[in-house]
């Protein structure tokens, strides 16, 4: 499984929590790594996180809400 493919299965996971703002894959001395986006860290869904998601690691950042902003 590529990092692609286990990105876009973590995103179906975590799809129906409306806590997820947005989950990207990045490159860390590397080592591919996926990146979760979230509102706040305080779901017990992500403590199974820690260890990784299907071989890779996995980083939750916690970034509020995330709104388009307003026109200037």
């Amino acid at each position: 499984m590529s990092v692609r493919e286990a990105a876009e299965s973590l995103q179906e996971h975590l799809e129906p929590f409306p806590w997820l703002v947005a989950v990207g894959i990045g490159n860390e001395n590397g080592v591919d790594t996926i990146h979760a986006y979230v509102t706040s860290r305080r779901h017990k869904e992500l403590d199974s996180l820690s260890d990784g998601w299907n071989g890779f690691p996995v980083h939750v950042h916690v970034t509020g809400r995330v709104r388009p902003s307003e026109r200037v």
